[in-house]
């Protein structure tokens, strides 16, 4: 009984050193086939997209060099940096892997600010430079960048500027509007119409000069986007003080230091 006690207890503990031996060779195994089978490559990507904006081909087109990589390696940050050449406007990229072969990707693009019209030469504003196609409906969004969409952006109506006083006209997915200077034109028509009660009927962003003129139903308000933009609602305060907007049927500029000028 006791060699037979001695026997079952050295085979037991051989059973379990193979084991673990066999283990640990299936997980070698295992992990080998995991980088270097191309049955782990990707082979589908599957693309949902935020919003209407996103070409898919467009961004299938982009993704192309993931196809044949492992599955197991493909990041974020890798997915992204293929994106943002096609889409300077990204905001967002989130990915999911559904082993063996089938990867993720969902594309958020920055929130749109505005609706923007390309003050062009002649009144033509049907075509967006560089494109070569029909420009329904154009945006700027949080960022400054300009976009176009075939159809019309959900979460509207935006507040329209209009860009004119450009170099070269603006083209598609271009930055055109610092973020801080976006914001500083939507804040003043804002202020216009919350505190004096002024109607924004067209905002002009003039590019090169980098200032912006409001047309209200009272008169037109010139603003400069170098100096704050609470000292110039303060020089606007003063001339109401002091005169009347009878005094200033066509503008009313604000952008000088210490003076008022209108007309």
């Amino acid at each position: 009984m006791r060699k037979l006690k001695r026997f079952w207890t050295v085979t037991v503990i051989e059973f379990r050193i193979w084991l673990a031996v066999g283990l640990l060779c299936l997980a070698v195994i295992g992990l080998a086939i995991l980088l270097f089978s191309p049955y782990f490559d990707v082979r589908e990507i599957n693309i949902r997209r935020g919003d209407g904006r996103i070409d898919i081909e467009q961004a299938q087109q982009a993704l192309k060099p993931l196809f044949h990589e492992r599955l197991l390696f493909v990041s974020r940050a890798h997915v992204r940096n293929l994106l943002d050449p096609v889409y300077p406007d990204l905001d967002e990229v989130e990915i999911d892997k559904t082993y063996p072969s089938t990867l993720g990707v969902l594309i958020v693009l920055d929130d749109i600010f505005a609706s923007v019209v390309i003050d062009r030469p002649g009144g033509s504003g049907a075509t967006l430079a560089g494109s070569g196609v029909v420009a329904f409906h154009q945006y700027v969004t949080r960022n400054g960048y300009l976009v176009s969409s075939p159809t019309e952006v959900k979460g509207g109506p935006f507040q329209q500027i209009t860009l004119t006083d450009w170099a070269v006209e603006p083209k598609n997915r271009t930055r055109v509007f610092r973020p801080d200077h976006l914001k500083t034109i939507l804040l003043a028509a804002d202020i216009l119409r919350r505190d004096y009660g002024l109607s924004t009927i067209e905002t002009k962003y003039f590019m090169r000069a980098q200032e912006f003129h409001i047309s209200t139903d009272k008169t037109e308000l010139w603003f400069d986007l170098a100096s704050p933009l609470t000292e110039q609602l303060q020089r606007f305060r003063q001339f109401l003080a002091e005169a009347s907007f009878d005094d200033a049927k066509q503008y009313i500029d604000l952008r000088i230091a210490d003076t008022i000028v209108y007309k």
